[in-house]
């Protein structure tokens, strides 16, 4: 009963409509810098930029990004580039194995050697 009272004052369109005044719209972006002020004022630096990491990481982590790196493939391929996507893919793989942290010392090693 609750949620169909929400769903019919159509709340989302008549904010936003609020919002179109321009002085609203201000006064909202006042309060809210008001509340991150008072907010890093309250925390200490080390858990804002924890926080700050944490939402950029969730947020970096959820953009796809196969369907780019596969049209910059395929562009790099129709336009006679094989060689050139071949060898940068190559040389980033090689890159990220020796740099990860998931990968056993014993097989980077064995990478170092590949890759000299």
């Amino acid at each position: 009963m609750l949620t169909e009272r929400l769903d019919d004052a159509h709340l989302g369109r008549r904010i936003g409509q609020w919002l179109t005044d321009p002085a609203h719209a201000r006064a909202v972006g006042e309060q809210s810098a008001a509340i991150v002020r008072g907010a890093t004022e309250v925390l200490s630096d080390d858990s804002v930029q924890r926080g700050i990491e944490d939402l950029l990481e969730h947020r970096v982590r959820a953009i796809p990004v196969a369907p780019f790196v596969g049209k910059a493939i395929d562009a790099g391929i129709d336009a006679g580039h094989h060689d050139v996507v071949l060898s940068s893919t190559l040389t980033g793989l090689n890159k990220f194995l020796r740099q990860s942290d998931h990968v056993p010392a014993a097989a980077r090693r064995g990478i170092a050697v590949v890759g000299t």
